[in-house]
């Protein structure tokens, strides 16, 4: 036995998809409950499970740990409330404070759960002088959305902020007005979006991009899969930025014949992929140290929001391998 075990090593396990990793998270919860989950369930929604799938980077011994600090949160929570040995229901502020600069195990590095600085800055660009009370909604508003990120319904929105849905509509212009001024994205930071009401063969190849897939978790503990697509030419560019003008147009033109009923906003995939960062960046995969890789893929995004420009990537790429001090051919 000595010697099998001195032979033994650790194995990477194959990542699930994103549906299947989303029912995994689920799958941990009736494991915890000992397949006795209450009718009442812990998480809110599917939000839950997608931003740990997201936070865990779809690694499982990762997203294990993610949920482990979420539920220990609510706990913690519950506590405060005076109902020790409860947990308090956990919903997209619940994950957001919890996982906020939780240091998690993956990809053979440490990497934040969920980055506090991004959130930080957000919550600032968002500040309204003046107006504590729409500040207030839009800092709800964001929680929300970066804690639970798949389609919301504008009724379920603004019935939790607790605003009319015109008023809600505001609030989403001034958050993607405000990160566009502030180049934030290359895109919206919110999307507009609606649900896909055809079968999906229907489309053209080059718009099944556009088609975003989630499961959701009914009460009857089934999941079913809903299909989502921006209804604007900005949204469309949100998802493909090199899309210009004209062909987004387009597009959408195509794309809103298979629209459904119902309104749905998204959070941005692009703020997801800098709010849950990856250390496993294969744009710099040259970089042996998965730590260092993910310092300077931060540093070159703050540089590229500083100088507001996607056009000196190159250049601020370069700046930051110079202190490396790599020597780099340029053609």
């Amino acid at each position: 036995m000595g010697g099998l075990l001195e032979r033994l090593g650790p194995i990477e396990l194959p990542r699930p998809i994103e549906d299947e990793a989303t029912k995994f998270v689920y799958g941990l919860v009736d494991y915890l409950y000992e397949g006795e989950t209450p009718s009442n369930h812990p998480f809110l929604n599917s939000g839950i499970a997608y931003a740990i799938m997201y936070a865990g980077h779809r690694s499982p011994r990762s997203m294990i740990k993610a949920l482990q600090q979420v539920i220990q949160y609510a706990k913690h929570l519950a506590v405060e409330k005076g109902r020790e040995g409860c947990l308090c229901k956990i919903e997209g502020c619940t994950v957001v404070d919890a996982l906020k600069n939780y240091r998690l195990p993956i990809f053979g590095t440490e990497v934040y759960a969920l980055d506090g600085e991004i959130v930080d800055r957000i919550t600032r660009m968002l500040t309204i002088e003046g107006d504590e009370e729409r500040t207030k909604k839009l800092a709800k508003l964001v929680q929300l959305m970066i804690g639970e990120p798949l389609p919301h319904s504008v009724e379920e929105i603004s019935s939790r902020i607790g605003i009319s849905d015109s008023k809600l509509r505001e609030l989403i212009g001034i958050a993607n007005n405000r990160s566009n001024e502030t180049a934030l994205l290359n895109g919206l930071l919110i999307i507009p979006m609606g649900e896909f009401s055809a079968l999906i063969d229907k489309v053209p190849e080059d718009l099944r991009v556009f088609l975003k897939s989630f499961v959701f978790r009914q009460d009857t503990r089934e999941f079913i899969s809903r299909i989502f697509f921006p209804t604007t030419d900005r949204g469309l560019k949100s998802i493909q930025p090199e899309l210009d003008l004209e062909a987004a147009k387009k597009n959408l033109r195509t794309l809103l014949r298979w629209r459904g009923s119902g309104e749905f906003y998204l959070v941005a995939p692009e703020l997801i992929e800098r709010i849950y960062p990856n250390p496993n960046f294969l744009e710099l995969d040259f970089i042996v140290d998965r730590n260092k890789r993910l310092e300077l893929w931060k540093e070159a995004n703050e540089k590229l929001i500083e100088r507001q420009f996607l056009s000196h990537g190159e250049e601020t790429l370069l700046d930051l391998l110079s202190k490396l001090k790599v020597l780099v051919e340029q053609s």
